[in-house]
């Protein structure tokens, strides 16, 4: 009886299961607006207070405030972009506008300034009250111990309610254009600044302000009032937080701009130009402690370099012991001759020549941010003279924001510029800075790496493409030295298959004194010497190695490259589960590391964040998978007693939802490879299911990352294909030189071969894939070698790199040949070197060899693949009789970027692999086309029944 009761009960259990997952909904299109994200994610100085905001893709979100003590959550219904004071009493934040206002006034056409503006809200702590302000426009907080703060805001002007006398309509429209022709003239200039402490209620306010600045500890603000009648006037005003002293420290006819503190709030420097004229030449000024800012460079000073002035587009600040100020200058702007000709008589041509360093496309794309280039100099505040510390030569030179300052690094590279054509990378010279005297070394040339200074300034430290390893610069010494040259291991990506340099892992840190560096080999930390004296010692002791465990140091504090000698949190990545979690290690000697947390979710990779409170020992992080969506916790640094903060989509539960498998298997060419695939929640063992193949390089490691439904940019959903009855798998391609092609095919063939053989429940006549960019050149290229896919997508696919490789990249200016030479494409050579490879690698010299429906997406703005790749391919195959449609949304990028597109591109998707996979009705746009002439009237997506 015993037996038969249990039996019964499992049955029971069985069936009630089988029901839930039989009411679980699939996900249609019109769910995608319920899907949530979680984002904005902050935690107050003292621990004590969260914020973070959960939006939907369209429509209104909110903000969340969380009080730890407590365990209370308020909300702020579309508050964003939130930042908490810092010393903990309140929280300041924007508010949208509602969704629907904001549509409603671009239906009506209207723009900028006539759109709804957003407000300004302030939650204080103690009361737990909000104050609201109208048409904000920026607000700065103190980093450190104020709890004052400044913010811009537009005031309202009250209409005139007076009776007017009825004008006639012509009368009316006449002194309309009136009103726009005296548009800007004589217009109060800036917004009303508001200068205010919350907690005691103190408040100063000023119109007309164009900029505005706090200090680092919030004892000062700073801010210019810009005032026009008959002559425009600049005011620079100081006020003091501590004595609520306001002194003016500059008035005068002309124009200020650039507000610099340096820490401590009492030096401040701005740019000042009293010229009339359109073009404005500028000078320094400096003020210490409120004084009367005084012009301490100008363009006749003896250091300023001929026909050069102080640049209004440069920043201006102090080093750390406010011994310097450092500012830009640039070539003194001359006012442009006058236009004697009408624009019929203008010509205008781009001139080529093949000795410049960069192509023109490039060279007009950057030709803004070259007219404003600035070049580093700086004053020395005890002797009271200038530097001119970069030139046209040597364009960059910066210091460490968190070093002592003796020293500023400077790179030289335009003379490199050519090689970014054919190789995708900048060199360039490097120079160290004494800045105690302004003299400069080289030190060595044409490196392709970023050089960096140790945070106690002893060293250069960079990676040596050449040499593999890690090259520091003694600066006492003067000598170069290799510090990993002797160290039995690999500092390179051993995973990396470009025809090119090899990318180093990276380097942690630095320990006190420039002691130690701490570099990362592919699983391991090793703490070296950069004196060469000492061995190398493995900080980890291998334990990452041993495991096939990532791990590596992960900063709670802002201290950049300088790691304090205490325990180190490191985040850890097991390369063979695809798991994720926290670990512990000390700096002292080599050791395993301690496990605080680790398991089948993901705090690594794409969308990882943890964040420390500054003054207590509070955590917050984001820890989710493929079920669960990336929630918010706070915990502390043992990781041991989790408290979830959010509930991002709890409607997840209603819909059918996916499981993913980790797949590993054999490439044709004999290599191990790993895969995904995704089944539906109600997967049933006993069916036959379609599967859409996705591929994009290596993407195994997702395999606990979060996806929502939403619209796609270019690519399936995997959720919502899973969601539908597909199988969905991702498998992992690895590459050989010359041979991209050949290489998809033998590891997608493969993994889908290697499915269909394992699992009776994979149809296999019904298999499509689908790939974007990269993927989709792969896709287009496995067509032709086999006809084992039912259907293919391809988005923004390269169909001939003969065609391609000379072309221009329209989005950065940049030749496309370094990409097929040396990059993603991987064929390792000039198109005359190597031209079988790049025929051999091109679809279109093999359509005729294409049997499966083909659908193209690429779209007419496409800066990283020419559109007309998809065009000669949809015409090969149109002429040939074979079954293809091509999309080209109208002025969109190579990634969909507008939701309209993606919306609509996600239902093609879906209607496309649904009739050639699951034997639905085609629909119109399939079956017939859209002519031209009902463009923007008929959509085509009725299905044909």
């Amino acid at each position: 009886m015993k037996k038969t009761a249990l039996l019964l009960s499992i049955l029971f259990a069985f069936i009630f299961s089988m029901n839930a997952f039989s009411e679980k909904k699939p996900i249609d299109f019109k769910d995608y607006d319920l899907w949530k994200d979680l984002r904005g994610t902050k935690i107050s100085q003292d621990g004590k207070f969260i914020s973070y905001q959960i939006n939907p893709q369209e429509g209104d979100g909110w903000l969340y405030i969380y009080e730890v003590a407590t365990q209370k959550l308020d909300s702020i219904p579309r508050g964003y972009n939130a930042s908490f004071s810092p010393n903990s009493n309140y929280l300041v934040f924007k508010i949208k506008p509602t969704f629907k206002e904001t549509r409603e006034a671009k239906l009506k056409k209207k723009k900028g300034d006539k759109l709804p503006q957003d407000s300004l809200g302030i939650y204080i702590f103690k009361t737990k009250s909000i104050e609201k302000i109208a048409k904000a426009k920026s607000f700065k907080l103190a980093k450190e111990k104020s709890d004052w703060f400044a913010f811009t805001y537009k005031e309202i002007v009250k209409k005139d309610t007076s009776e007017k006398v009825e004008k006639p309509q012509k009368e009316e429209e006449e002194e309309e254009k009136k009103k726009e022709k005296k548009k800007g003239k004589g217009k109060p200039k800036g917004n009303t600044l508001r200068i205010y402490n919350p907690i005691v209620q103190e408040v100063k306010q000023f119109k007309n302000v164009t900029d505005f600045e706090i200090s680092k500890y919030g004892n000062a603000i700073s801010f210019i009032q810009q005032k026009k009648d008959s002559v425009e006037t600049s005011t620079v005003t100081y006020f003091s937080t501590k004595d609520k002293k306001l002194t003016i420290i500059l008035e005068q006819e002309g124009i200020s701009k650039k507000l610099g503190f340096d820490q401590s709030g009492e030096n401040l420097a701005f740019v000042f130009s009293g010229d009339t004229a359109k073009t404005k030449v500028y000078s320094l000024y400096y003020s210490n402690k409120a004084s009367v800012a005084e012009m301490i460079v100008d363009l006749n000073n003896e250091a300023m370099p001929k026909d050069w002035a102080v640049s209004e587009n440069g920043n201006i600040y102090f080093d750390t012991e406010s011994k310097n100020l450092f500012f830009g200058t640039a070539q003194k702007p001359v006012a442009p001759p006058k236009d004697t000709l009408t624009a019929d008589e203008k010509v205008s041509v781009d001139i080529w020549n093949w000795k410049d360093n960069y192509l023109q496309p490039q060279q007009l794309l950057n030709r803004k941010k070259v007219e404003k280039r600035t070049y580093l100099a700086k004053f020395n505040l005890a002797d009271r003279k200038m530097k001119q510390l970069g030139n046209e030569k040597i364009t960059r030179v910066w210091i460490n924001a968190k070093g002592i300052n003796k020293y500023a690094l400077g790179t030289e590279s335009e003379k490199y510029g050519k090689f970014l054509t054919w190789e995708g990378k900048s060199y360039a010279d490097l120079y160290l800075f004494d800045l105690s005297n302004g003299s400069k070394k080289l030190i060595v040339e044409k490196v392709h790496t970023r050089m960096i200074l140790s945070p106690g300034e002893k060293y250069i430290y960079w990676y040596n493409h050449k040499e593999l390893g890690w090259n520091v610069y003694d600066i006492e010494k003067g000598k170069i030295r290799n510090i990993t040259q002797n160290i039995n291991t690999n500092f390179w990506d051993e995973l990396d298959d470009h025809p090119d340099i090899k990318p180093a892992y990276g380097v942690a840190g630095w320990l006190k004194d420039d002691r130690y560096i701490l570099i990362y080999d592919r699983y391991d930390i090793w703490k070296v010497d950069p004196k060469g004296e000492k061995a190398a010692i493995n900080l980890t002791n291998g334990y990452g190695k041993q495991n096939k465990t990532i791990l590596r140091y992960r900063a709670l504090d802002d201290k950049r490259n300088l790691i304090e000698e205490k325990d180190l949190l490191l985040v850890a990545y097991s390369e063979a589960t695809k798991q994720s979690g926290f670990y512990t290690i000390k700096t002292k000697k080599a050791q395993s590391p301690i496990k605080l947390m680790f398991g089948d979710f993901s705090v690594s990779g794409r969308g990882s964040f943890i964040a420390k409170a500054k003054n207590s020992s509070e955590v917050i992080f984001k820890k989710g998978n493929l079920q669960n969506y990336p929630e918010l916790y706070l915990s502390d640094l043992s990781f041991k007693n989790l408290k979830k903060l959010s509930n991002t989509n709890p409607q997840q539960k209603n819909y059918n939802w996916a499981t993913v498998d980790l797949i590993q298997w054999t490439s044709l060419d004999g290599k191990k490879l790993d895969g995904l695939l995704y089944k539906p929640e109600n997967f049933d063992p006993n069916k036959k299911y379609p599967m859409v193949i996705y591929f994009y390089e290596r993407m195994s490691n997702r395999r606990f990352t979060h996806i929502i439904p939403k619209p796609s940019r270019s690519s399936i959903n995997f959720i919502h294909f899973a969601s539908n009855g597909y199988l969905v798998f991702i498998p992992d391609i690895v590459y050989k030189d010359g041979y991209p092609g050949e290489s998809a095919v033998n590891a997608v063939v493969s993994g889908t071969t290697y499915l269909i053989e394992k699992y009776d429940f994979i149809n296999k006549d019904k298999i499509g894939i689908q790939g974007q960019s990269w993927g989709g050149y792969q896709v287009a290229y496995l067509v032709t070698q086999t006809d084992i896919y039912a259907a293919a997508w391809a988005g923004a696919p390269v169909s001939n790199m003969t065609s391609a490789y000379g072309g221009i990249r329209w989005g950065s200016g940049m030749n496309r040949a370094f990409q097929y030479e040396r990059t993603q494409s991987r064929i390792g050579g000039s198109l005359w070197e190597k031209p079988r490879q790049y025929i051999e690698n091109s679809p279109i010299f093999l359509a005729d060899k294409i049997n499966t429906p083909l659908a193209i997406m690429h779209n007419d703005k496409d800066g990283a693949v020419p559109w007309y790749q998809g065009i000669e391919l949809f015409c090969g195959l149109r002429r040939l009789e074979k079954p293809v449609w091509m999309l080209n949304y109208n002025g969109a990028p190579h990634n969909l970027s507008r939701r309209a597109d993606s919306k609509d591109i996600s239902i093609r998707l879906s209607q496309f692999f649904d009739h050639f996979l699951k034997d639905k009705p085609a629909p119109v746009w399939i079956e017939y086309g859209v002519p031209a002439v009902k463009k923007g009237k008929d959509f085509g997506l009725e299905l044909v029944e």
